[in-house]
């Protein structure tokens, strides 16, 4: 409801607003690095 993960086919991935809240850079390949 948030907007943090998207619903794939791959599953769910974390969007480009989850990294912006962690303080992360966001990356497309970099889903499965937020934690």
């Amino acid at each position: 409801q948030e907007g943090y993960l998207s619903r794939t086919p791959r599953g769910r991935v974390a969007t480009e607003q989850a990294f912006k809240h962690f303080g992360r850079d966001f990356k497309e390949d970099s889903q499965g690095r937020l934690f």
